[in-house]
């Protein structure tokens, strides 16, 4: 397995946005003479989330009390197995960026 160092500490702000299929496709059309598929651009994603049996962690991220926060494992194997690798991430939200 290839080894790949990971970043563990960073700050960002994702822009998103919902496009039709037509324009996806002009899009990808129009952008794929500068992009090279990384090592997961045909994979799984498998993430379970984690939280209470009251769901509190859920529940506090939707009322947006102290912030958005979620822990969530996941992995990138096709077929996971227990000795696959996983990654343990926590994710946070503060005033509308992420941690």
């Amino acid at each position: 397995m290839k080894q790949k160092k990971i970043q563990t500490n960073f700050q960002r702000i994702e822009t998103k946005y919902i496009l039709d299929r037509g324009t996806l496709e002009r899009l990808e059309a129009e952008m794929a003479p500068y992009l090279i598929a990384d090592d997961y651009a045909r994979s799984t994603i498998t993430n379970i989330y984690f939280d209470n049996d009251d769901f509190q962690m859920i529940q506090d991220s939707i009322a947006r009390k102290g912030g958005r926060e979620k822990l969530r494992m996941r992995t990138y194997a096709e077929q996971p197995t227990d000795d696959c690798q996983v990654f343990l991430e926590i994710k946070k939200k503060s005033e509308e960026v992420g941690f």
